[in-house]
This record gives structure tokens, C-alpha cells and sequence, in this order.
């Protein structure tokens, strides 16, 4: 029996509340650098605790808080407490999630597509919108993306992208196939494997960039940079900067890291930061001058390093869709951890910062770090 959904706000109000109890004692002190060596706090759940399928595909949040996942049994959702599973009339896959203003969820499965809708008692109601595809186009397999624009809805499958609008369904057939589809700033994008970066204008699909690195890697996401540059994240080749129509690559510390680890996703953290999901090596939070800010992997609180999706939620913390399980990661709190092993959990007694240093006294011996002077920070160490 499903659940009907809660209260507003209780989410976030649970998150937190789990948060402080994980703390005994906090002392904080004004470092620099400090996320380089501090971890936040991380919550992992598992499919034995959602029961639902190992894999996550795609995350959103409606506007009560309550978290929805594209799993491999259907659209899972969870409210800070209970976790449900909903199938669709065909038990697919849903591989993506979005959700409209009047908390609409539309899912995209394999030769499915439509919306989950609280019926009057709050439990979720699926609504297919096959039926409104032209019968020759019925069978498209996965629909991979999906943007809501205003009152318009984008399904992007490899050969179709399905515009949902009045309740009617038009099919755009792709140039040769379809490979992304995004939105950024009021604009919806979507790349075709001959044609490039194509942009989505007064009912066309118009060519708006194409580079060589396009005919051989897939964009894996488009993120704001500033007014008139977008950031290109690749699956393959790392990270280039749109402007008008030309592909720039963009330099940074990361780039081999980039070209080792595909990028399956990436968001912006906040005004200066953007984190990227990877498919084998965690998440990485990058500045905007490319340098490494923090590193989440499997052995360090992840559950499992392919993320197949980020996502920054409404108190600008991190939710991972992951190969097997899904992670939680606040990395909007103000309490961090530091590990001084993280193959042996110990005891920490004391600590100081001296001379660009941090040292900490354990019952396994003293540790110490060197902290970065560029980047200033509060700080706060639990002593456990």
C-alpha cells in the first residue's frame, strides 16, 4: 500500500536533525582551504532500504522537498523517512525525471513516457502520454532526457525528442540520432551526433555549434558560466566553454583526471563552484579557474564511484543517483569531518593550526595536513 505523500518542509527538517545527532563535540576555527581535507557528512542508501532496483538513472525535487529517483523498477520516491517504489504500466526502467511547476512528474521509460500526479488523497497516479504519439512513432525505446520549458515538455530519445504542449504531442525525427537534450537560462539545447550543439528556437531545431571533439564524444551536460558562455561538459574529452557558436576548450587541473574518468553530469554548487558526477572515479567539485575543491569516491563515504547523476537540492546540498544506491552529501552544512585515517576509524583528542598547518592529536598518534592559504573558511572539527 503506498503511502500518501507528508507535510511540507519535514524533509529537510529530518535531514537536519540527523546531521546533529552525528556530532558529539564541534570546535570551530578559521581555516583556509579547508574543504580540501574535510569531508562532509554522507548518508547512503541502499537498495535492501529503498526496495527498489540497484540503479539510479536521474534525480529531481518538487516543491514540497520530497526527492524522486528514476530507478530500474519504476520512479522512486522518498519524503526523509519512507521510500516507495511506483511502476509503469509496462515495469521499465525509468531513466529520467522532471518535474513542472504544478509538481508534475514526468518519467521517461523504455517505449513509455508521461506523468506521475497526486490523486485527492496525495498517493501518485500515473498518466501514459503514448497515446498521444503518432502511432508510427511508438516505438522509440529509452527517453534519456527530459526539460520542462514553461509550459512546454522536451522527451529526448536517440531517434525522437516528443514536444509535450496542450495535449497534443509533436515528433521531432533526429538529423542522425539524438545523443543530448538541456536547458540553460531560458533556452533548450540539444546535440545531434552530425550536427552538433543545436539550439530549440520558435519551434525549430537551429545548428548552433559544432567542433570535431563533437563527432566523437557525446555532451554529457550544459551549465551557466556567465552571460553570454555556457560551460560544455563531454562525456569523453573533458570541459569547453560555449560562446555564440564557437567551441572553446577549457583548461584546467582536471583535465586528465577528465579524459580517465568520463563525465556522466554536472550542476553548479553555487556562484563559483560546479561538481561533476563521473562514471568511475566519484564526484569532484571544481572552481571556476579549474581547480580541484573536493573529491567524493567510494572508501571515503560514497557507496560507489559510477555516479550516473547530481543533483543540487533546495537547501543546496548533494544527491547522487548511483550505480547501485543512492547517496546524500551536505555539502551546504557547516559541520565537516576530518579522517585523519580513513582506513582505521580512530579517536581524536585535540587539534591546532600552526604555521599553515593543521595537526591533530589521536590515539593512534599525531597527524597533520597542510592547509591552503587562498580560499578562507569557517571551519568547524568534531572531536569524536
Amino acid at each position: 500500500m503506498k503511502r500518501p505523500l507528508p507535510e511540507p518542509g519535514f524533509l529537510l527538517t529530518r535531514l537536519v536533525a540527523s546531521l546533529l545527532a552525528a556530532a558529539c563535540t564541534a570546535v570551530s576555527f578559521t581555516a583556509r582551504g579547508q574543504g580540501k581535507i574535510a569531508l562532509p557528512q554522507i548518508f547512503n542508501y541502499n537498495s535492501e532500504q529503498y526496495k527498489g532496483g540497484l540503479q539510479n538513472w536521474d534525480v529531481d525535487q518538487d516543491s514540497r522537498g520530497i526527492m524522486y529517483f528514476g530507478n530500474n523498477e519504476g520512479l522512486l520516491t522518498f519524503d526523509g523517512r519512507y521510500w516507495n517504489i511506483h511502476a509503469l504500466p509496462n515495469a521499465t526502467v525509468v531513466r529520467s525525471v522532471a518535474i513542472d511547476k504544478n509538481d508534475r512528474i514526468y518519467v521517461g521509460g523504455q517505449d513509455e513516457l508521461g506523468y506521475f500526479k497526486p490523486d485527492p488523497r496525495g498517493i501518485l497516479r500515473y498518466h501514459s502520454l503514448v497515446p498521444l504519439v503518432p502511432e508510427q512513432d511508438r516505438k522509440f525505446a529509452d527517453i534519456w532526457n527530459i526539460v520542462v520549458m514553461e509550459d512546454e515538455i522536451f522527451f529526448r530519445s536517440n531517434t525522437r525528442i516528443f514536444q509535450f504542449k496542450d495535449s497534443t504531442i509533436r515528433v521531432d525525427k533526429a538529423p542522425t540520432q539524438w545523443q543530448f537534450l538541456g536547458k540553460v537560462a531560458g533556452s533548450v539545447y540539444a546535440q545531434d551526433q552530425d550536427q552538433g550543439i543545436m539550439q530549440y528556437e520558435n519551434g525549430f531545431w537551429k545548428p548552433l555549434a559544432n567542433h570535431p571533439v563533437l563527432s566523437i564524444t557525446v555532451v554529457s551536460d550544459l551549465l551557466p558560466y556567465n552571460t553570454d558562455t555556457l560551460l560544455v561538459a563531454t562525456l569523453k574529452n573533458g570541459l569547453f566553454y560555449l560562446t555564440g557558436k564557437e567551441l572553446i576548450p577549457k583548461r584546467t587541473t582536471l583535465d586528465e583526471f577528465f579524459r580517465n574518468n568520463r563525465i556522466y553530469s554536472g550542476l553548479p554548487v553555487n556562484e563559483d563552484w560546479f561538481v561533476f558526477g563521473t562514471t568511475s572515479a566519484g564526484v569532484v567539485i571544481m572552481d571556476r579557474s579549474g581547480q580541484l575543491m573536493q573529491h567524493y569516491l567510494y572508501g571515503e563515504g560514497l557507496q560507489k564511484n559510477n555516479i550516473r547523476k547530481v543533483f543540487i537540492d533546495r537547501s543546496k546540498n548533494l544527491w547522487l543517483a548511483l550505480d547501485d544506491g543512492v547517496d546524500f552529501v551536505a555539502v551546504n552544512s557547516a559541520v565537516k569531518y576530518i579522517q585523519p585515517d580513513k582506513n582505521n576509524p580512530i579517536s581524536s583528542y585535540a587539534f591546532q593550526v600552526h604555521e599553515g598547518n593543521l595537526y591533530i592529536g589521536t590515539s593512534n598518534g599525531l597527524y597533520t595536513s597542510p592547509i591552503d592559504s587562498t580560499t578562507p573558511r569557517r571551519v568547524s572539527v568534531l572531536i569524536e
